[in-house]
Formats: structure tokens, C-alpha cells, sequence
């Protein structure tokens, strides 16, 4: 190999070498926070199924992917506690667990998207909570325990 060749290398290797490990650094592992409110062990074949429908997508637990528990174990009372630890994380999305996990992280959180599972229709609940009840009919030959016209929480789906 002639000396000329040999700097040549060198030349390449010197000014490519610090892109490509630069390029590397870029790719940010996705951090991935999920609120659950029961336990590791009645949750195992969630946890599992989440994982295996990430890994479809290309998300690697340990390579492009860190996925932060959050485990309330039936204690709804923990989940502030819990979502402002996931906050304090740094994670890129909350997976919520229920309606009162996606409820807890919203009123922690209006930054980080927060996507919901096993929860029923939020637009749903909005309206049920704004329309107002109608008053019931008091006149003679009447009853008083008519049902209300307006839609009760409890009303809506699961989606």
C-alpha cells in the first residue's frame, strides 16, 4: 500500500468517523409510560400483548423503545401520585389504563399526549356532565319519578 493511499484512508476515516457515531446518538429511544391501576400479575397478558404489537411496529424494549410501569394495584388514590412520577420520567406519551387513569393524567399533564385503553367515550361523559337534567313534572295526575331525558354517564360506550 503506498503512503498516499494509507493518508488518504486515514483522511476518510478521520472526517467520516465522528458523523457516523453522531448519527447513532440521534436515534432517541421512545420512552413510553403506562398508568395502570391493577397489579403486575392480573395485568401480565396485557403487558405481554403491548409489547408483542410494538415489536410489530418495529419498537424494540432496550433498543428504540423504554417502556415506564406504573402499577396503582387497585388504590385509585395513587394515580397522581403515579402519573407525576411518569412526568418527572420524561416519558414521550401515558398509556392510561382506565377512565380514572386517563382522568389523572390529564389534569397532571396538557404536554405529553395521553392515549386511552378500556375507557369509555370521553366526548360522552363531557356531554352527560353539560346537559343539563330536566326538571320533573310536578303537575297533578303526574309522578314525580319520571326518568331524566338527559344523558347519564352512564349511558356510554366503551371504547
Amino acid at each position: 500500500m503506498d503512503r498516499r493511499a494509507l493518508i488518504r484512508g486515514l483522511s476518510t476515516f478521520a472526517i467520516l468517523a465522528p458523523t457516523a457515531g453522531y448519527a447513532q446518538t440521534l436515534a432517541k429511544a421512545a420512552r413510553v409510560g403506562l398508568l395502570m391501576t391493577t397489579t403486575p400479575v392480573a395485568a401480565s397478558h396485557i403487558v405481554v400483548a403491548f409489547a408483542d404489537s410494538l415489536r410489530a411496529f418495529g419498537y424494540l424494549e432496550g433498543k428504540n423503545l423504554i417502556l415506564e410501569y406504573r402499577w396503582a394495584e387497585g388504590r385509585p388514590e395513587r394515580l397522581d401520585e403515579l402519573v407525576a412520577d411518569l412526568i418527572r420520567q420524561r416519558v414521550d406519551v401515558i398509556v392510561a389504563s382506565s377512565q380514572a387513569a386517563a382522568l389523572a393524567a390529564k389534569r397532571a399533564t396538557t404536554t405529553i399526549p395521553i392515549v386511552m385503553v378500556n375507557a369509555t367515550d370521553p366526548q360522552c361523559r363531557a356531554r352527560a356532565r353539560r346537559r343539563p337534567r330536566q326538571r320533573r313534572n310536578r303537575r297533578p295526575g303526574h309522578s314525580a319519578d319520571e326518568p331524566h331525558q338527559a344523558v347519564e354517564e352512564g349511558d356510554c360506550e366503551m371504547i
